[in-house]
């Protein structure tokens, strides 16, 4: 019996783990991994603990970034499986330090009825590492961003 198909099966699974891997492998330089960590580090939870969530891409103009505090899951009890936003404060005097040159700083709201729907975000354009940076710190994650933490009624956190 011939098992000349098995090393070709082989060799396609090899291929698509390695085109996993390169999607999965992070793009951005170093100087821009840590820009968007110390951004994450400037929220300040005003209950309980929170997870920061980012999203990140290059332009033609630089990089675009979004920084947001993740959405809360609890689990167990009577309101197991229900979301909850995460309510914060941010120091944008600190924020405005970590650039080098700042062209543009400022707010955007977007108030409507539906809670989960208002979103506002304080805008900056400027330069980091010489690079053109979008900094947006959002009030609420985007709808596709997910769930950040988990949180249990005996109080633990699980991040997601």
């Amino acid at each position: 019996m011939n098992h000349s198909h098995m090393p070709v099966q082989h060799f396609i699974a090899q291929l698509d783990r390695w085109k996993e891997q390169r999607e999965q492998r992070d793009l951005r330089p170093e100087w821009l991994q840590n820009f968007i960590a110390d951004l994450a580090e400037l929220f300040e939870p005003t209950e309980d603990v929170a997870r920061a969530g980012f999203e990140c891409e290059a332009s033609e103009e630089g990089w675009r970034v979004g920084l947001f505090l993740s959405r809360v899951e609890i689990v167990g009890g009577r309101y197991d499986g229900k979301t909850e936003l995460c309510q914060f404060s941010y120091n944008l005097q600190e924020l405005r330090q970590r650039f080098e040159k700042i062209e543009e700083f400022r707010m955007t709201a977007l108030p409507k009825d539906d809670r989960e729907s208002a979103i506002s975000f304080v805008e900056i354009r400027g330069q980091v590492e010489s690079t053109d940076v979008q900094l947006k710190i959002y009030s609420i994650p985007p709808q596709a961003a997910g769930i950040g933490l988990r949180r249990h009624l005996d109080g633990q956190c699980e991040t997601v």
